[in-house]
């Protein structure tokens, strides 16, 4: 029984090879088409494949679930639309007055942490441009006032160093966390850990150190983020103590329950 199976197959075996063998040319044709149909189907999965991985990478940098607060304050040219150009008021009626909007404060915070009870984590974020001063480098970055669940919303790791201790916000420590491209631009190759550098007129021992996060210029301008290679991160009370003497913040960086997938930017 074997046997005659293995008959039947040598016999349409040898029929094959010789009709391939008499159409060479519709052959070659029969397999060209095969080899560049395969060929099309690996493309296409890897290009597939490609793009997922590159929408995975900017959700990692910019938060699945995360949502942006912001305070919208009003331009006051729009406050004088009403005027011409004589001074005086236009025919169109009275001038609309808006309302003063003072902007967020870490009372709005607490409010948002009640309002949505799904929410894993919140921080504030005060952000202030100032020379960065370590022996004789100076070096402008960006100086961010925040908590440790910062560091979390946003997928940012502590290579080096600790993050900041509850005892150092309550005292407003002098304390920082840099960059890894601050790092390396103010300490040239020296351990930053324990050392101090000078945030406008102050100065700050270092704690930490970020983990180098790869980004592209193009990413960054395309996803509208920030480079955080590039701060020096800060307590939010240490901030408001030492550097700004204020009560308001820039936003409140909010990350959602994982039951809630979706990344917005609402503004107040």
């Amino acid at each position: 029984m074997i046997a005659g199976k293995l008959e039947v197959a040598l016999l349409n075996f040898k029929l094959a090879l010789e009709g391939i063998l008499q159409n060479k040319l519709r052959s070659f044709l029969t397999a060209l088409g095969i080899i560049f149909g395969v060929a099309a189907v690996i493309a296409m999965l890897g290009i597939g494949t490609g793009a997922k991985q590159s929408i995975l990478e900017q959700l990692s940098l910019i938060g699945a679930n995360s949502i942006v607060v912001k305070a919208k304050l009003h331009d006051q040219n729009n406050n004088q639309g009403g005027s011409n150009g004589s001074g005086g008021s236009s025919s169109g009626g009275p001038e609309e007055l808006k309302g003063y909007t003072p902007g967020l404060s870490l009372d709005d915070m607490e409010v948002l942490k009640r309002l949505m009870p799904t929410t894993d984590r919140i921080s504030p974020e005060i952000v202030q441009d100032l020379m960065i001063i370590r022996d004789k480098t100076l070096q402008r970055a960006r100086c961010v006032g925040i908590t440790n669940d910062f560091f979390e919303i946003n997928n940012l790791e502590v290579a080096e160093g600790k993050k900041f201790q509850d005892l150092q916000f309550e005292r407003g420590s002098n304390v920082c966390i840099v960059g890894s491209a601050i790092a390396t631009k103010l300490f040239k190759g020296e351990n930053p850990i324990g050392k101090e550098i000078k945030c406008g007129q102050v100065w700050f021992k270092v704690v930490g150190i970020l983990k180098a996060r790869r980004i592209q210029k193009t990413k960054v301008e395309e996803l509208s983020i920030r480079d955080y290679n590039d701060d020096v991160f800060i307590p939010i009370t240490s901030f408001m103590l030492r550097i700004s003497d204020r009560k308001r913040i820039d936003a409140a960086d909010v990350i959602k329950g994982r039951g809630d997938d979706r990344n917005d930017r609402l503004e107040n």
